[in-house]
């Protein structure tokens, strides 16, 4: 037999069912997707993945002799376009141009407000904006990291693996692409929520991860992209002044980027919660 509530008790709301929280997380995906796709945000993202595209398809309809085009390794040539183009500036610059506009630009625009009036978790906007973030980056880098890899290795004949090897390492990399969208934008929208000007810790990480190669063993693990080019399938020389240092096995730096990544969301998750707008300060 029940008790009755007596007048005056504060009786619990009992907790939204999950088909609620699934109908809030789907409207502002699809809120912040017209944000992100149909706007200027996307330029920079688009500009960064059709520029490796566009040369290497330039490379490949440009007439040459038939020794220098026999004789390019395009596997050694995607693995360096790769390592300095992709992981060094596409995907650091792709994330920091999209997850820190996430917050930090509703701020600007003084249109945060807005979803916090809205009856929705600030967990479920947080994780709403991230997952478009991570979609649009890893979708757009993604398909040029396989393009390229394509564009680069088929119309060279040196060093061309076989079918199965060709497809194992555009998966790797297109892989390697993703995570490291993950790593980094969950950075990004972190630095995005915590400070008010995002671009000092980027350029510090920036040059934190460009200095990689010359750190201590202990330094370099300190980083995301020591953990991508452990999952790289083609590893080539650091130069002549890098520190000698053991990578990680794949099956170590997957887990560690997920780790990094889910501390991150679980700090931004944190702030999302206790956030004070204060358009003054901005």
């Amino acid at each position: 037999m029940t008790t009755p509530a007596t007048y005056g008790q504060d009786i619990p709301a009992p907790p939204p069912p999950p088909s609620l929280w699934r109908a809030q997380l789907a409207g502002v995906v699809r809120l912040e997707a017209r944000k992100t796709l149909l706007g200027s945000r996307v330029l920079p993202l688009l500009l960064l993945a059709g520029l490796p595209l566009g040369l290497l398809l330039l490379l490949a309809i440009v007439p040459l002799p038939s020794e220098i085009r026999q004789g390019i390794d395009g596997v050694a040539l995607f693995a360096g376009i790769y390592r300095v183009f992709f992981l060094r500036i596409a995907i650091f610059v792709g994330c920091l141009v999209v997850f820190i506009q996430l917050f930090r630009g509703d701020l600007m625009e003084r249109s945060l407000h807005y979803y916090f009036l809205c009856p929705i978790r600030r967990e479920l906007l947080m994780a709403g904006k991230f997952l478009v973030g991570l979609a649009s980056t890893g979708v757009i880098l993604g398909i040029s990291t396989a393009g390229s890899y394509v564009l680069a290795v088929l119309p060279f004949a040196a060093g061309r693996p076989g079918f199965g090897d060709l497809l194992g390492q555009a998966v790797a990399y297109t892989a390697t692409t993703l995570l490291g969208c993950l790593g980094y934008g969950a950075l990004f929208m972190l630095a995005g929520l915590y400070v008010r000007n995002p671009v000092v810790p980027a350029m510090a990480l920036f040059l934190w991860e460009l200095l990689n190669p010359f750190l201590f063993s202990l330094l370099r693990k300190i980083s995301v992209i020591y953990y991508l080019q452990s999952m790289l399938p083609v590893h080539l020389s650091e130069g002549p002044f890098a520190i000698l240092s053991d990578l990680v096995s794949p099956w170590l730096a997957v887990p560690g980027l997920l780790l990094v990544a889910g501390l991150a969301l679980a700090l931004s998750a944190w702030r999302i919660r206790n956030l004070e707008i204060t358009y003054a300060n901005e």
